[in-house]
């Protein structure tokens, strides 16, 4: 989606290469391109190690095995938490437990941080 919302127009994507995998979809249709176009203001894609570091936050705070895509929108929130302002209201939505242990125990080790 990030890339067709850049482009205005569907991009095909050759692969997902994210640990996000619910996240992706190999083309966006038109009608849900303007969708977007017409309800978001922008779109925020935080990184492979931003999700996990965000998976791990949740998992030890929180005491909830997310999914990596659940774990984007604390990710995608963390980058934004400078722009918000103290009256603002932020929900953030974690659901799935789409997440083995032996692929939490690769993405852990495979974090650069």
């Amino acid at each position: 989606m990030s890339q067709a919302f850049k482009a205005g127009h569907p991009v095909e994507l050759s692969a997902i290469t994210s640990i996000a995998k619910t996240l992706g979809a190999p083309s966006v249709s038109l009608q849900t391109l303007a969708l977007a176009q017409e309800h978001l203001e922008e779109l925020i894609v935080v990184s492979d190690d931003e999700a996990v570091q965000a998976l791990q936050f949740i998992l030890e705070r929180l005491k909830v095995l997310t999914e990596p895509a659940a774990s984007c929108t604390l990710a995608a929130a963390l980058r934004l938490k400078d722009q918000l302002k103290p009256d603002n209201n932020v929900v953030l939505i974690f659901c799935g437990g789409n997440l083995s242990l032996k692929d939490l125990c690769r993405y852990v080790a495979n974090s650069s941080l």
